[in-house]
């Protein structure tokens, strides 16, 4: 039937990436763990999305989905207490403006909106924005691992996201 395609899809998807990752992940790197979390978080992001999808237009959650670019420096700001350059928030905003430009279909883009749809893809840019940021934390504290911190970080998600996938796939 075709209301598992998603899941099934996003299953087989997230599981050839992850199946390619896995001489990574035996080698137990120190970086595994918070990038487990990390993965963990993505995770929410893509099945948020896929939710999402159900009843908000493709091009509308492309849109809210690109607001990610904005979560990083406000996490910034608020997390790390870094100043956000006006350079920097002018450069998010134009992001976001040019992907509203891009997305926008006009009114019928808005006209199959349920609120747990609107909530679901809400709450994409949050997890992948936090992904992002998480990711750059954790990178920049790698200072002579960046390659074993990057390939350990990717394998990471990759095999929490295909976790996750299975176990939508088998709720499905």
């Amino acid at each position: 039937d075709s209301e598992g395609a998603p899941a099934l899809a996003a299953a087989l998807r997230c599981g050839l990436a992850a199946t390619a990752a896995l001489p990574i992940l035996a080698r137990q790197s120190p970086y595994t763990k918070d990038s487990l979390e990390i993965g963990a978080v993505v995770a929410v992001g893509y099945l948020a999305q896929a939710v999402g999808l159900q009843s908000v237009d493709a091009t509308i959650s492309a849109f809210v989905c690109s607001l990610s670019v904005i979560v990083v420096p406000a996490l910034d700001a608020v997390m790390l207490q870094r100043a956000t350059s006006p350079a920097t928030w002018a450069g998010c905003c134009l992001a976001a403006l040019g992907v509203a430009l891009l997305s926008f279909d006009g009114p019928a883009s808005l006209k199959h909106l349920d609120a747990l749809g609107v909530v679901a893809t809400g709450i994409q840019p949050l997890a992948f924005g936090y992904g992002f940021w998480r990711t750059e934390q954790l990178l920049s504290e790698a200072y002579d691992n960046k390659l074993e911190a990057s390939l350990a970080c990717a394998a990471a998600q990759l095999a929490a996201v295909k976790a996750a996938a299975d176990t939508w796939l088998l709720l499905d």
